[in-house]
C-alpha cells in the first residue's frame, strides 16, 4: 500500500489543525511518500522530488492554462498526472499533454438524505435559490436578479434566496436594481452570507424548489450535486461543464460564448481576452424560472 500525503491550500488555521501532517508537508518534507496528491490552484503546485505528483485543480475558463499570462501551464506540466471532475477540464489539460484523469465528485449521501433539517421555516411560496452567487462577473448575480424581477413581481408566490459570501456588494446590486425597476413592485429576495453549515447547508435544499446556477463556467460543483440528488429543479447555463451533469435542454439556460475580460481577476493571469466561457442569456433564464415556476420545467 503507499504511503499517501495530501497538500491543500491553507485557507484558516482552523483547517490547518484539521490536518496533522499539514505543518510537516508545508516544510517539505515528503522523502517518505509514495504520492502526493496536491488540491491547490495551478500556481501554488510545487514538483516534490521523488513521490508521484498528482494535481486536482478546477478550472473556470477555457484557454487559461495556455493564455501565456500566467504559469499555470509551466506549474501543471511539472506534475506527473492530473485529476480533474470533468471533460472539459480534462480537455484543458491535455493541451500541455499532461496525462489526465476525470473523477467523480465526491458527495456524502447519508448527510443529504436528512429530510428533517429545516435551515429556515418552511414557505408556502416557491422557492428559487442560489448559492456562492456573489457579484464577481463569472458569478452573473446581475443576470439572476435582473431575470428575477422580469419575470414575477411581488404577486407571485414565489421568492429568491441568495447564499452569497459577501451580502454588501449583492445588497447593494439588489438596491440599485430595485430603484431602476420602480416602476413595479418587485418579487422578494433574501440575502445570507453568514457562514453554513453542511447540515445548514441540506437544510435550505429541503425548504427550497429550484436552484439556480447562472454562471459562465463552474465545475459541477457541490451544491448543484446536492440539489439535483435532493430532487430539486435545477437551471445551469447551457455549454457548461455543469451540463455534464444537467444533460435534460429544457434546465439548460441559453448562452452564447465570449471573452473573458475581466478588469480585476481574483488571480493575476486569469480571465483574459485570450480565454472564453458562456454568458447566460437573461430573457432565456427568464423564461425558464417562469416555467419552473408553473411546473412546465
Amino acid at each position: 500500500v503507499p504511503n499517501l500525503a495530501i497538500r491543500y491550500f491553507n485557507y484558516s488555521d482552523k483547517q490547518k489543525l484539521l490536518d496533522p501532517l499539514f505543518d510537516e508537508l508545508e516544510s517539505r518534507v515528503f522523502d517518505h511518500y509514495d504520492i502526493v496528491i496536491q488540491n491547490l490552484l495551478p500556481p501554488n503546485l510545487e514538483k516534490i522530488d521523488g513521490p508521484y505528483n498528482i494535481a486536482i485543480c478546477y478550472f473556470e475558463s477555457d484557454g487559461v492554462v495556455t493564455n501565456g499570462l500566467n504559469n499555470w501551464g509551466n506549474q501543471l506540466s511539472q506534475m506527473n498526472e492530473a485529476w480533474m471532475t470533468t471533460s472539459r477540464e480534462i480537455k484543458e489539460v491535455e493541451t500541455i499533454k499532461l496525462k489526465a484523469t476525470q473523477i467523480p465528485q465526491c458527495i456524502d449521501l447519508y448527510q443529504i438524505q436528512k429530510n428533517d433539517i429545516r435551515t429556515f421555516n418552511p414557505s408556502t411560496r416557491y422557492r428559487f435559490y442560489a448559492v456562492g452567487n456573489d457579484t464577481s462577473p463569472r458569478k452573473n448575480i446581475y443576470e439572476l436578479i435582473v431575470a428575477y424581477f422580469l419575470a414575477f413581481d411581488k404577486y407571485d408566490n414565489v421568492e429568491l434566496i441568495l447564499k452569497v459570501s459577501n451580502s454588501g456588494p449583492v445588497n447593494k446590486l439588489i438596491n440599485e436594481l430595485t430603484q431602476s425597476m420602480s416602476h413595479k413592485e418587485l418579487a422578494p429576495i433574501l440575502v445570507f452570507s453568514q457562514s453554513f453549515t453542511d447540515e445548514q447547508m441540506i437544510g435550505m435544499h429541503n425548504v427550497c424548489d429550484c436552484f439556480v446556477n447562472p454562471a459562465s463556467e463552474e465545475s459541477i460543483g457541490r451544491p448543484l450535486m446536492e440539489a439535483c440528488i435532493k430532487g430539486k429543479n435545477v437551471l445551469v447555463t447551457a455549454n457548461t461543464s455543469m451540463c455534464e451533469l444537467v444533460t435534460s435542454g429544457p434546465n439548460q439556460i441559453d448562452s452564447h460564448r465570449d471573452p473573458c475580460l475581466v478588469d480585476k481577476p481574483p488571480v493575476p493571469g486569469i480571465y483574459t481576452i485570450k480565454e472564453t466561457w458562456y454568458m447566460p442569456h437573461i430573457l432565456s433564464l427568464k423564461e425558464k424560472m417562469v416555467q419552473c415556476y408553473k411546473g412546465i420545467i
